[in-house]
């Protein structure tokens, strides 16, 4: 997987305006009288331990490498390894941000995201988990998510989705002999 992809650029850039957003708050607040010294200091504090924990869990699933096997798609991230069968695979595509919900666009416009960049995305069967203390996947007996996709980001989309797709392929056609 990408070591600077679009997951990580969004996270670096949202952190970076929540960051400024807070001081600025902060420095409002205390210059107008609402708050003391130390309150906008402690404020600030957790802001900033907050936002390094949210950068820092980002960072640690973006950056490692796609495994494609006869078992599944396996994600290896420093956060950890998550596998997706390919039982629980009903497809995979290239696509891009710009074909997210509105919303997401206009967000993503705002940090200056190039929406164009093509990233993998795998359909599941099953909706994503999340665990409470990291990692996530099909099989996770924590939270569930609204999600049943998965983006991947690569530098090689082209292959991930060929490789990818002749695996389901496969698996369907054993399943149909």
């Amino acid at each position: 997987m990408n070591r600077n992809n679009v997951q990580v650029r969004i996270v670096s850039r949202f952190t970076a305006v929540c960051a400024l957003l807070s001081a600025a708050g902060c420095v409002t607040a205390f210059t107008l009288g609402a708050i003391d010294a130390v309150l906008m200091v402690g404020m600030l504090a957790l802001t900033a331990v907050l936002l390094f924990v949210l950068w820092f869990k980002v960072r640690s699933q973006t950056d490692g490498n796609i495994e494609v096997s006869d078992q599944g798609l396996t994600l290896h991230t420093r956060g950890g390894t998550e596998l997706y069968p390919w039982t629980l695979v009903s497809g995979v595509r290239i696509t891009s941000l710009q074909e997210g919900a509105r919303l997401d666009r206009l967000f993503h416009s705002v940090l200056r995201i190039d929406l164009s960049e093509p990233i993998v995305e795998v359909r599941l069967s099953r909706r994503l988990r999340a665990g409470l203390f990291g990692g996530r996947g099909t099989t996770i007996v924590e939270l569930p998510t609204a999600s049943k996709k998965l983006h991947v980001y690569t530098d090689d989309v082209d292959g991930l989705v060929r490789t990818a797709s002749a695996h389901i392929e496969g698996r369907i056609a054993a399943a149909d002999g």
